[in-house]
């Protein structure tokens, strides 16, 4: 047998480890995500129990953080796009 062959046959024998790996990677990945995605969400849902002058204060409006709640998926984060609208008012008040 030629060296290239041993080659070739030590590779085959790398990727199911490779693949358990990238597996057990991607799940803990996915795991994790989804802990902050429901973190973020019951955190934005206590954005719901403060006052309408304190919402504004932060550059946001209840119909903002309601509307945010209820057009984004279970498994997308909320936190992004509020803060996006945050930034978006932020930088609207600076102007004026």
């Amino acid at each position: 047998m030629r060296t290239s062959q041993q080659l070739i046959e030590l590779d085959l024998a790398m990727p199911r480890e490779k693949a358990v790996l990238r597996l057990y990677t991607v799940l803990v990945n996915s795991v994790a995500t989804a802990w902050r995605v429901a973190k973020n969400r019951r955190a934005i849902n206590r954005l719901r129990d403060l006052d309408d002058a304190h919402l504004k204060d932060i550059g946001l409006s209840r119909s903002e953080v309601d509307g945010i709640l209820r057009t984004t998926a279970l498994h997308e984060d909320p936190s992004t796009r509020l803060s996006r609208t945050a930034r978006h008012r932020a930088q609207q008040d600076l102007r004026w």
